[in-house]
């Protein structure tokens, strides 16, 4: 991060990186996940279909990329945090790109069930700060201390 000359500090947006990496990503996971070798046995009630929530994931991240415009070009926490939000996913689908394409895949699945619960964790982050697609500048703290820790920290926004 570099100060300008009003010493205030300007972010490099690398949207073409993640918005040209992240639809590749998931097509290619996609595909891995839809062969056969790949399909999460029917007897198993409690698998949850890795599939339809890298879908809906990637839904809700164009929803918000396509709204990206609304947010302001400076110091925002909306744009701080999908910045790194995305590049966390990208970090996180790729680990799963090498993991699907090994050839050491657990048989018991365990890849599987810790890969979801990340990827659950995700879509709620990116849920709870850009619901619909669109950024929520203004946060409030449920606990006084924690509202009064994050003023110590930060400074008001």
């Amino acid at each position: 991060m570099k100060k300008n000359k009003l010493g205030i500090v300007e972010v490099k947006w690398k949207t073409k990186n993640a918005a040209y990496r992240l639809p590749k990503l998931f097509v290619t996971i996609l595909k891995i996940l839809n062969r056969e070798d790949m399909k999460i046995e029917r007897h198993r009630k409690n698998a949850v279909d890795l599939a339809k929530e890298l879908a809906k994931l990637f839904d809700l991240w164009g929803q918000t990329e396509r709204n990206r415009k609304q947010c302001p070009e400076k110091l925002s926490v909306s744009n701080l945090f999908l910045v790194d939000f995305e590049r966390n996913l990208i970090n996180t689908l790729d680990s799963l790109k090498r993991v699907l394409r090994s050839s050491k895949l657990d048989e018991s699945m365990h890849w599987r069930s810790k890969l979801t619960i990340r990827l659950v964790y995700i879509h709620a982050e990116l849920l709870a700060l850009f619901p619909n697609g669109e950024p929520v500048n203004e946060f409030t703290f449920i606990r006084p201390e924690a509202q009064e820790w994050w003023r110590d920290v930060f400074g008001d926004w």
